[in-house]
């Protein structure tokens, strides 16, 4: 079983939501598979790259510099993996059914980490409806 830390349980998360967001409202823009891949790839870049330091600078300031550079490191992996584990399904699917798979494992994820975390599925459901909304509110913008 994964030992959840800051790094991954922040890196994991931030990563769903951002890759979500991406896919979910380029498909309602109509945005081609290809753009999608990019745009997966580049926020797997940058994003993991700005939040490892950002959690390596928040861990840093109240906790000692070994946990720091440990949290930096799991958010890194964890903010880099899921967005390039979710171009694998636009790469052999059409897009709608890649999107739909992509939605299904960030709530697998989301579900897992919660259930982690929490005693209570009320706690768990409030972390996937909050998924839910950021994928209805970047698809809506996406779409208009």
């Amino acid at each position: 079983m994964l030992n959840l830390s800051i790094g991954n349980i922040f890196g994991s998360i931030s990563g769903v939501i951002t890759a979500l967001g991406l896919i979910v409202g380029m498909y309602g823009a109509n945005i081609k598979a290809a753009a999608i891949i990019v745009g997966l790839v580049s926020i797997a870049i940058g994003d993991s790259i700005s939040d490892a330091l950002g959690i390596y600078y928040g861990v840093n300031y109240s906790n000692s510099e070994a946990d720091a550079r440990k949290q930096a490191l799991m958010t890194l992996i964890a903010k880099f993996s899921i967005p390039m584990l979710m171009t694998i399904p636009f790469r052999y699917m059409s897009v709608k059914d890649a999107v739909v798979v992509d939605i299904l494992f960030g709530i697998l994820i989301v579900f897992y980490i919660s259930n982690r975390m929490f005693d209570e599925y009320k706690d768990i459901l409030v972390n996937i409806g909050i998924l839910l909304c950021a994928i209805a509110i970047t698809y809506y913008f996406g779409e208009n």
